[in-house]
């Protein structure tokens, strides 16, 4: 079952009271998920509530995520070298990695976080050994329930109020009445959609 954001948050709240602070959002260009920055890591939850993912776990420190416009991309800068180098976390896998090999400056790193587009793609080791790449795959299923306890715990604390002030919007992109719920499945399989289609019940 999947708890509505607000319980699910504030279930998590009374569980655990400790957690570390929770800054800077941004919201994808779909308006479908924030990305944001727990203890210097990097996390994402659906911009309507359920399960956060832990997308960069490091020692150093991980700030300033900002999604690309097409949403496939995800940049952010961190200490790990020392410098605040920019780092790009490839969000679809399957073909557009190659496109994230091309886009990466010398000793970019790529990290690997999910596979929507598919598991599998070819792969020009020649950019990878000539701009001497760095490619991290990492996945969020094998985290403890504490680090997602104390993650829903930061984003109730953080985030839900600028959802609730209006700092953090969802993107819509159509209302249907339910009555018209056969057409606002019609918008979503065309794949023309940006952002959120909305039923809005009597």
């Amino acid at each position: 079952m999947r708890w509505p954001a607000i319980a699910l948050l504030f279930l998590s709240t009374a569980l655990y009271a400790q957690s570390p602070a929770l800054s800077e959002p941004g919201v994808s260009p779909d308006g479908r998920e924030v990305a944001f920055v727990s203890g210097g890591d990097i996390w994402t939850v659906p911009i309507g509530g359920g399960e956060a993912r832990l997308l960069v776990s490091d020692p150093a420190l991980e700030v300033r995520p900002l999604y690309s416009p097409d949403g496939k991309m995800l940049a952010f800068t961190s200490t790990r070298t020392g410098n605040g180098d920019i780092y790009v976390l490839d969000l679809n896998g399957g073909p557009y990695f190659a496109a994230s090999l091309e886009a990466m400056a010398m000793r970019g790193r790529i990290i690997l976080i999910g596979g929507v587009a598919g598991g599998k793609t070819e792969v020009d080791l020649h950019q990878i050994l000539g701009k001497r790449l760095h490619v991290i795959g990492t996945v969020l299923r094998a985290r403890s329930l504490q680090e997602k306890i104390a993650l829903t715990t930061a984003f109730a604390r953080e985030v839900v109020p600028l959802l609730a002030t209006g700092t953090i919007e969802p993107v819509i992109d159509s209302v249907f009445s339910l009555d018209k719920i056969q057409d606002a499945h019609r918008r979503l399989e065309s794949n023309e959609t940006f952002g959120k289609v909305v039923l809005a019940m009597p």
